[in-house]
């Protein structure tokens, strides 16, 4: 017999689950408008993929896309993945048809951005992959610092300290010299943020702010006046790119994963992997030292359930608020 009260928690996640439906198939329609209307390409134009670089070991032809043509097919799945969803068509892939939708959108734009032209696929992977660390790296440590109730607004500003004293350092006593110039001052900056939210009980946002337009105001002030007369204080010289043999040398996979500044680059997703090892395995979840979730927060007053996405406490000893507090200055040598 079903307990009426179970159906009456279970009908607004249906609607909720209805609303979101209708929502993303509403928007995949309008990327399909989009695309139709706004991309049109000429009819007779040509987009071209450069594969392969000249210097390469394995050379692939140029990938030639009808441009009109492509982005006439983009937007045709576009509107049916949408009206899938209108007609309670795929329900139970939301997530799925709207990755697929944005996908097609990004394709679509690129063939219409080339069109009648060429671009370097290869060239625009790699530079893709390298500026993407940092965006990376500091989401990560967003999410490491709200696992433990610390909202961590200031990372911009950890980012930027650690990119400026990177820099200085790296330009008078080299690279390495600079790398562990920029976490060590990316740490600093996280230990005051931590001083001031979890000692002090400084509200987190505005903690994070000042952060924020500190070092902004820092780093603009010493560049405008200092670096502009001693310039050598800002000519670091970067990390080459080394070549992993064989895999460096597969077309378009070669460079954008295996020609780069391996030292930084794979360092820095190496912290990443640990940082999502963190967030995601079960035995390393934060606990109160007790095993179990606190009844209640007594610093918010707010109960918190055992598997609750954000703990109700701050703790200092909880190893990753400082790797979220580290992070942001690892990504400078990218």
């Amino acid at each position: 017999m079903t307990d009426p009260a179970m159906m009456d928690k279970a009908q607004p996640i249906n609607r909720q689950a209805e609303r979101r439906r209708r929502i993303t198939g509403a928007v995949l329609v309008a990327m399909g408008l989009l695309v139709a209307f706004l991309l049109d390409a000429p009819s007779d134009s040509l987009s071209t993929f450069k594969i392969s670089r000249p210097r390469d070991m394995i050379v692939l032809p140029h990938l030639v896309i009808p441009s009109s043509l492509f982005n006439m097919l983009a937007a045709a799945l576009l509107a049916f993945l949408g009206f899938r969803l209108l007609l309670r068509g795929g329900s139970k892939h939301v997530a799925l048809f709207l990755g697929t939708g944005l996908a097609i959108l990004v394709l679509a734009f690129l063939v219409w951005a080339t069109a009648g032209k060429s671009i370097s696929l290869t060239g625009m992977m790699q530079a893709t992959v390298v500026r993407a660390v940092p965006i990376a790296l500091a989401a990560m440590a967003g999410i490491l610092c709200e696992r433990v109730a610390v909202i961590n607004i200031g990372i911009e500003g950890m980012l930027l300290a650690g990119a400026f004293s990177g820099a200085l350092v790296g330009s008078l006593l080299g690279g390495w010299a600079g790398i562990a110039a920029a976490i060590v001052t990316g740490g600093l900056f996280g230990l005051l943020l931590a001083a001031l939210v979890i000692t002090y009980r400084v509200d987190q946002i505005i903690a994070g702010v000042v952060i924020n337009l500190f070092v902004l105001g820092l780093t603009s002030y010493i560049s405008s006046q200092v670096f502009s007369e001693f310039r050598f204080l800002n000519n670091a010289n970067p990390f080459r790119a080394w070549k992993v043999p064989f895999l460096g040398d597969m077309p378009l996979i070669g460079p954008m994963l295996f020609n780069q500044n391996l030292v930084c680059l794979w360092g820095d997703y190496h912290c990443a992997d640990l940082g999502l090892l963190s967030v995601f395995h079960p035995s390393w979840p934060a606990r109160p030292r007790g095993g179990r979730a606190s009844a209640g927060c007594r610093h918010t007053g707010h109960r918190c359930a055992e598997d609750a996405l954000l703990p109700c406490y701050y703790r200092w000893h909880d190893s990753r608020l400082w790797r979220g507090l580290v992070y942001p200055g690892v990504s400078w040598p990218v």
